[in-house]
């Protein structure tokens, strides 16, 4: 994968930019990192009103600039059709199932979230070259 930003600049993708971790992480690359085309991707709470409810609106980034692009990481297809239009360089996984009583509730779609999905995004940058030799020797067969 490499950038496909019509800018040239590297691109980060950060999944779960809905979340409380992810959109704290998106917020501050946004305010921040101009050289980088950051992207985010949530499966609820996509809203304009609701990414802004806590936090303001960085100068540079106009409410109506900010959008997240729904993305289901359990649907495997989808998140290849992502990966291959959006073309990231570098992408920071913050989506996952972080209460404890939810994941009880629903033990194995959290274990596909929290795992399966990880291990998929972990694959798919090892299929497009984006892993180094120490990411490719860590993870599991």
């Amino acid at each position: 994968m490499s950038s496909s930003s019509a800018t040239n600049q590297p691109t980060i993708l950060i999944t779960g930019a809905s979340g409380m971790l992810g959109r704290s992480l998106h917020r501050f690359l946004l305010r921040n990192a101009d050289e980088y085309n950051v992207i985010g991707t949530g499966l609820s709470r996509l809203s304009v009103h609701h990414y802004h409810e806590h936090y303001p609106s960085p100068s540079s980034t106009p409410h109506e600039e900010v959008k997240l692009y729904k993305l289901n990481l359990l649907d495997h297809k989808a998140t290849s059709s992502f990966l291959q239009t959006h073309r990231p360089d570098i992408i920071v996984h913050c989506a996952a199932e972080r209460y404890p009583d939810a994941f009880e509730q629903n033990v194995e779609a959290s274990f596909q979230l929290n795992v399966d999905a990880t291990k998929f995004l972990a694959q798919e940058c090892l299929r497009h070259g984006k892993a180094t030799e120490k990411d490719r020797s860590t993870l599991p067969k």
